[in-house]
């Protein structure tokens, strides 16, 4: 999660989405998979520092 990345400078904040998953328990295969929010994040600016916002 990016509550534990925030500490490191070089990291791009806020593109985890979340996910919810459904896995078959015989094989550990992916049955689907839908994410919390639907579109991937797109970066929009930077900071004064660089840092990518999106």
């Amino acid at each position: 999660m990016e509550e534990l990345s925030g500490g490191n400078m070089n990291y791009e904040c806020c593109t985890f989405r979340g996910a919810v998953l459904s896995i078959a328990a015989d094989t550990g295969a992916i049955q689907w998979k839908t994410y919390v929010i639907p579109e991937e994040p797109k970066p929009t600016k930077k900071t004064r520092r660089g840092t990518q916002l999106y």
